[in-house]
């Protein structure tokens, strides 16, 4: 089974891959993971997938989030099955506009909290789902 730190680098892999996104910025606790189309893009994986807390902290550097855009994934799978199936990967996107106004300074928080102000989908509705949230 893969550790807390794989699932979040493959999480950030198959979101570039959907998104297309040829290359990933690749540093640890960087300000964002990823950018499309000039959006920097927040990937946030659960360290548990029984009870999901997404860690949202602003940038101490910065005292703000320094994305555009958070991307909420969730490994929907049980036992052995293989997380590079990204049939069994759900998301839910959500500005960082909204991030900031609805959870303030915040440090964490839970999937419940999350899904009623995101959009959620899966693996093939990714892109759209982040042009939509763009395009708001």
């Amino acid at each position: 089974m893969y550790d807390v730190k794989s699932r979040a680098t493959l999480a950030e892999f198959i979101v570039a891959q959907a998104l297309r996104v040829e290359s990933l910025i690749g540093i640890e606790w960087d300000l964002y993971d990823l950018v499309y189309n000039g959006y920097r893009i927040a990937v946030k994986s659960p360290e548990d997938e029984t009870s999901p807390v997404f860690d949202i902290r602003p940038s101490e550097r910065l005292g703000t989030r320094a994305s555009d855009i958070h991307i909420f994934t969730m490994f929907n799978a049980e036992g052995d099955a293989d997380p590079h199936n990204v049939t069994l990967w759900r998301f839910w996107v959500l500005s960082t506009n909204n991030v900031n106004r609805t959870f303030d300074t915040q440090e964490a928080v839970s999937m419940g909290l999350i899904q009623p102000i995101a959009i959620q989908t899966d693996y093939a509705g990714l892109r759209s789902a982040v042009d939509m949230v763009v395009a708001a």
